[in-house]
Order: structure tokens, then sequence, then C-alpha cells
């Protein structure tokens, strides 16, 4: 297992399931008592125990302990198990929010542990593509009796015929909580009695918040609902906000729909009638004692410390459902897996059926952008890599280089933390520009999950991480490889550095002193090639090298390519504002200098155009200087900071981009090709989902 560089993280979708439901079944236990003790447990004596020889002891990487705690001693039945055949849990600890940074270093190191928190945005497809994680198929046999029952639904996170996940439970998203004696004094229907006789709809629901409300005294508040909530109402109309069209292949937007309006204009009234609490409330208990009639959330929230205490009298039933619709509805969330699942009733809860394969959602809604779709979508993805985003990953500021066969894209690894964080920098390569994969990191030295406290000049105490960002063309001298990237430290300080390797993969190392120093460490940190950001090197034909970089700046790079040589020149351009994200390249004798303006979803890239130099005789090109913007027809939002590639002897020019989307720093690389004009003018570049494809035999 530790030989593997890869981590099994499917089968810890069933850990942590039975995880979830052990802390809330051991609130107000008997401590004394075991879970073997409670549960009923088949004979295990033909489980087999664990032979001498193999690897009895599993590290488990995760921000909490599946080992029992000296709070809750009981031990879960699986652990029991497990250590009654001879194995043995190992709890290595990082954070919730660092955790994939820790299992990336660990993989990089060839150290990887054996088990890790599922989560599905990021786990599956994405760090499965990337080969992060071992199929489940070996030590899960899905074809068994025993796994029959979730069989359709395991079926939806496999690539390439392997299984990724194994899930055993299904939750319902939210469920509504209320006080049966606030019921009673108000003189109110019980819910429970509505839902038993089927009258439990969106009618009942809002009458009762309306007579709540509406009988208040004058010195009382009351309101109707606390909770989560509206994306039920939308979702017991028995329809999805995406669907998929199989005939045209496409996805279908049912925001307009009518069902979906009616439940607009309901949960608009809701709020326009003072019926809902708008602040948050964190338990049901709480809820109750702010006169708010019905608290929704998921079933946890009624259990363990959430529970009903004595002297309480709680009821508990379903989301109401349509009354323009016969089936009922209940979407659930594995809150921690960030997945989406469905069942659905035909006679409004007597019998349910799993339909989680029909489950579309959109980008942004509740807990992760991921959804299910079938398997066989998802492999076609995989066969067929011919559009954008280019890597399957979040991944901005692109540059690619080639050496020999193999290309070689650096760019700035995205988390989504804001700028103050970014993720551990990697070298994805590929043979032929469709298929991309990576090896582990290219740069050692820096912890960037590490925060640093430091005091900035204001005298603010204030915390930091080491950041890589915006990797320029790697450029090849004399056997070696020369990358340069900006690099900045916990305190906000900042500039373009080199860095050297004997390979364009790295590792790569600072060419000049120690390297960076946190902030507080004594010694001298190497030196910069420029104090500022984005720099870009561009060897000319004559040998001779330059660097460009924020804010239109531009200097001589020495022979070595190290240092300035001579002072720097600020290159007028035909529009003026913040620009970054420099590309100099040069075709058919003509230079051209592309800068970007304006920032985030509203990125455009101009450019400039010399037939003297790459510092002098720039002028504004005929016809339009913005050659690149959003095209909100083909979904792409913000085409920000790039890089121009292409091969030598070859006509054939491509544009990589970051593809700045809904926001934040989850961005993405696309490429699409340049086209010029008989006159040497960039033709206005049309950014679209189709990519760029082969450029080389597979």
């Amino acid at each position: 297992m530790k030989n593997s560089k890869r981590v099994i993280a499917g089968a810890m979708a069933l850990l942590s399931a039975v995880s979830v439901a052990s802390c809330g079944s051991s609130s107000g236990s008997d401590s004394s008592s075991s879970y073997v003790d409670k549960v009923k447990v088949a004979s295990t004596d033909d489980i087999a125990t664990i032979p001498d020889g193999s690897e009895k002891e599993l590290e488990w990487l995760s921000y909490f302990d599946i080992n029992p705690t000296k709070k809750e001693p009981e031990k879960r039945t699986d652990l029991t198990l497990f250590e009654e055949k001879g194995g043995k849990i190992k709890y290595s600890q990082t954070s919730s929010m660092n955790k994939y940074d820790k299992l990336a270093a660990r993989l990089m190191s060839n150290d990887p542990p054996d088990m890790f928190w599922y989560e599905q945005s990021m786990t599956f497809p994405a760090n499965c593509i990337k080969e992060m994680f071992q199929p489940v198929d070996d030590i899960v046999d899905f074809d068994s009796a025993m796994w029959s029952d979730v069989k359709n639904v395991a079926e939806q996170f496999t690539l390439n015929g392997k299984h990724f996940v194994a899930p055993i439970n299904f939750l319902p998203g939210s469920v509504i909580t209320y006080d049966k004696s606030m019921i009673d004094a108000a003189g109110l229907d019980d819910p429970y009695e509505l839902y038993q006789n089927g009258e439990w709809d969106w009618n009942a629901w809002y009458d009762m918040m309306s007579e709540y409300v509406e009988g208040a005294a004058a010195d009382e508040e009351r309101y109707g609902i606390n909770g989560w909530f509206a994306p039920f109402i939308f979702q017991s109309t028995g329809k999805t906000l995406i669907t998929y069209d199989a005939d045209k292949d496409e996805y279908v937007s049912n925001l307009n729909d009518a069902d979906f309006v009616r439940a607009s204009d309901m949960l608009y009234d809701i709020a326009k009638n003072g019926m809902y609490y708008s602040d948050w409330v964190g338990q049901a208990g709480d809820a109750f004692k702010k006169n708010i009639l019905f608290y929704a959330m998921g079933p946890w929230a009624s259990t363990g410390t959430h529970s009903p205490k004595d002297g309480d009298n709680w009821g508990v039933v379903p989301m109401p459902k349509d009354p323009n619709s016969d089936t009922l509805y209940v979407y659930f969330d594995k809150y921690r897996d960030h997945r989406y699942g469905a069942v659905r009733s035909l006679d409004y809860g007597e019998t349910w059926e799993d339909v989680s394969d029909q489950v579309f959602f959109p980008r942004g809604i509740r807990h992760g952008t991921a959804f299910a779709v079938d398997a066989t979508i998802v492999e076609s993805l995989i066969a067929d890599r011919n559009y954008n985003p280019l890597i399957p990953d979040n991944l901005a500021d692109p540059s690619v280089s080639k050496f020999g066969d193999t290309y070689y894209l650096y760019g700035t690894t995205d988390l989504d933390y804001g700028l103050g964080r970014a993720g551990t920098p990697v070298v994805w390569k590929s043979k032929d520009f469709v298929n991309w994969s990576f090896e582990g990191s290219h740069i050692s030295g820096f912890d960037w999950s590490k925060g640093y406290d430091y005091t900035n000049d204001k005298g603010e105490k204030k915390k930091g991480y080491f950041r890589y960002w915006a990797p320029g063309k790697v450029i090849e001298q004399d056997g070696k490889f020369y990358l340069y990237v900006t690099f900045v430290k916990p305190d906000d300080k900042m500039g373009t550095y080199v860095l050297v390797a004997d390979r364009p993969d790295g590792p790569f190392h600072f060419t000049a002193g120690q390297g960076l120093l946190p902030p507080g460490e004594e010694g001298t940190d190497s030196p910069a090639v420029v104090d500022d950001i984005d720099g870009e090197p561009f060897i000319n034909d004559d040998g001779s090298g330059y660097i460009f970089w924020r804010r239109r700046n531009a200097g001589r790079l020495s022979a070595d390519r190290l240092h300035l040589d001579g002072e720097p020149v600020a290159l007028a351009t035909a529009r003026q504002g913040y620009s970054e994200g420099p590309v100099m390249f040069k075709r058919k004798g003509i230079y051209y200098y592309i800068y970007t303006l304006s920032g985030h979803q509203n990125y455009v890239n101009a450019y400039m155009m010399s037939r003297e130099s790459p510092l002098t005789g720039f002028v504004k090109p005929e016809g339009n200087d913005i050659f690149l913007f959003s095209s909100p027809e083909n979904q792409v939002w913000g085409p920000g900071h790039g890089n121009v590639f292409y091969d030598e002897g070859t006509d054939e020019y491509i544009f990589l981009y970051l593809e700045y989307g809904d926001g934040g720093t989850t961005r993405q690389v696309y490429a699409n090709r340049m086209e010029f004009n008989d006159d040497g003018t960039i033709k206005t570049l049309i950014p679209d989902m189709r990519g760029v494809g082969y450029l080389a035999a597979s």
C-alpha cells in the first residue's frame, strides 16, 4: 500500500457515512456499553483474520479521529471487527481547510496515507482522473447480495469501468421539525396527522404559518419558518433545475418553468408577509424559543446535542408536497460528500424509489458545484478531450513549452480561498495536447498550506501563506531549463524569480541564494530578477533575451538570463489602465505585445505590433486592437492572463488563457487557435468550448 501513489478514497465513503451515524447515535448512551452491545451483529467467524506478513496498520488522514475518544469511549462496530481480525487504525491529523494540500504533499513525497476522508466535489471525477485515488473494486464486490441495494448508485461513480465510491446510506436533505405544544396552543392541526392523511402540502403549510403569525399578540413577535427549505420546495414539484436532453445532447434550464414560478411566488409571499425569520438559527430548540413555528434542517439537527430535552414535545414531518403533483420527491445532500441524490414516492411516502441517476444540478447549488451524471457521460468525456477546459483542475495563468515530443504546461494552482492562498505547483505533461497528467510538485522547500504570522507596516498582526503565481514560458539554454515565476511571501512581498532545472518538469531550484525565508527568520532571500509579478521571458531570433512584467514594464536579460541588463522601459500602449499578464511573441518579422485590461469576468486582451524590436516601435494595429473578450453565447467569461504557444516550423498559434467563470479563484485553462490577417493583424478570437484538440498522434 505504501508503495502506491494513490489513496483509497471511495472506500472511505463507507466509513464516513458510518462515522456520521455513529456520532449521532452516541449521545446519551451508557458509556459502559459499546456499539457492539447495542447492535445485532451476525457471526463473523467466516471472516478471515488478517494474515501474518500483511499490512495490519492502516493510516487514516483526516481532520477527525475515527478511533474512540476519551469523551466518547464507545467503539464503532466496523472498527471493533477490524481490530478483532488483527488490524489497527493510525490517525494522522490535518484540518478541513488544508486536507487536500496535505494529501498532495504526501503523494508527491511518495508517502501516501492508506485512507482519506472522501469529498465528492474534490475527489470524483477530478482527482480520480489524476489517479490520486484507487478504485475500490479489489475490496468491494458490487455484484454480491450485500451491495445489491446500492449498486445502481455506485455505478454513477465509475471511470473506465472501475468503481470509486462504496455508498451505504441515504438521508433526506431536510425535514421540518415543530413543537407540538406551540401547535396546540395556536389551535392548529398537527402536521404529522395531515401528512398521514395525505394533506400535508404547500397550502396547508402556508396557511398554518399565516394563521400562527397573524395570531400574535400586540407585543409578541411570531414567525413561520427558519432553516434550509427553499431548494426542497422547488424539488417537490417533481422537476429539477437542470435536465438533460439526450436528443440534443445538452443541458436545459427549467428556471422559467411554470411550476418553478409558482414555487418562487410562494416563497416570496412567505418573506413579504413576515413569516420568515431572517437570522440564522442553528438548532430547533433555539428556533422554538424565538416563536418560530417550523424549523427546517437535515435530520442530524434533531440528534445528538440538538436532540429534544426533557419536557420537549417535538414532531417531525417531510417537506410539504406540491398540491399540483402526485409525486413526492426527497432530495438528499451527502453533506461531506458534496453530492445530491433523490428518492421518489408515487404513494406519498409509503414506498420509495431511488432516482438519483435523474438528478442534475447547476453550478452554485448548495454545498458544491458537482452533480451526478451517468457513468457513460464521464467516460466519453475522458475518452475524447477535444474541449475546454484543457486541464481537469482549477488552474490559472497558463504557459506551455514543448521539449522533444512532450508539451509542458505550467500555471497557478487555484484554491477556492481567494488570492491569499495558492495550491501546490505542478507541471502538467502531454504527448498530444489532449490527455494531460502530472507527477508531483516541481518545487521543493515550501509548505503551501502552512500559515505564518507577521506584523505589517501598520503594526497589525496578520497571517499569510507562500504562493506560487503565473509561471512564464520555460526556456532552454545550454542543457538547462529556466523558469520565471512569481513568488508571493506570507507578508505579501512579491517578485519574479529565476529557477533552474536539469529537466523541464523539474525539480526547479533558485539560481542564487538559499531561496525565500518566512517572516521573522534571519537570513537573506534569493534576489528577484524584477520586484513585481507576471514576469514573462522572450528569446529573440538572435539569442538576445528579454523579460516583460506587469503594468507594461520590460527590460533586457543578461546573457546568463538571471538579471536585468540595463534599465527597464515602459511600453506605450493604445489603451491605458491596469494591465498584467504580458505576452511577447514573434511571427513573420512582427513582434506582438499582448496585455490584459480590466479583470475578473471583465478581462479582455489587447495587443500592439512592432517591426523594429521587442522594446521599440510598437503601434496600434489597424482595426480592433482588442482580439479576445468574453463570449456569453459560448458561456466563456473573463478570458484573462494567458500565453501564446506555437510549434517551431508551423504557422499554428494557440492562445492559452484563464477562464474566470462565475468568480473566485477556481479558474480554469482554456485554449483556442489564433488566426491572422494578411497584414499580420490578429483576427478577433471567439473563445468557445471546442478547444484545440490533438496536436500530435495519440
